[in-house]
């Protein structure tokens, strides 16, 4: 009888902490949505605007240079044609490129250098071309 008492105490225990801790979510909840809506947040990558030049900084003017600083991994591009298909793998390499710079703390160049590594092909209903290149970041001088 002493051992279902523990147990029956035990669960009780349990029960009380989730309990309180479900009280902690809903309450942490009801304060975010009293809380003024923040305004969204911009998108780090604009995909429409995906050139070779970084958008201007507002930051001191630093004399700097662009840099070979490695290669992207090899991505993919699909498109209803070969030259979709190619468009949309410079897009993916241009992204990769940026990130690898952001990684390394510096500022983004572009890419250069493509390398084809699977030729234009039908795949899955669409056209596909795999490839990397290399990607240059602004290292201040």
């Amino acid at each position: 009888m002493k051992k279902l008492q523990q147990v029956t105490f035990r669960l009780a225990l349990v029960l009380a902490l989730v309990a309180g801790l479900s009280l902690m979510v809903f309450q942490a909840l009801a304060e975010d949505a009293q809380a003024p809506a923040e305004a969204p947040a911009a998108p780090i990558l604009d995909p429409t605007n995906l050139d070779t030049v970084p958008p201007a900084q507002p930051m001191a003017l630093v004399p700097s240079t662009c840099e070979p600083m490695g290669t992207t991994a090899t991505e993919w591009g699909m498109g209803s044609d070969c030259t979709a298909a190619a468009g949309n793998l410079n897009i993916n390499l241009l992204i990769d490129g940026r990130n690898k710079c952001a990684d390394l703390g510096y500022l983004p160049c572009g890419i250069t250098n493509t390398v084809i590594v699977t030729a234009c092909h039908l795949y899955q209903g669409s056209y596909r071309t795999d490839g990397y290149a290399t990607f240059k970041c602004r290292i201040p001088l």
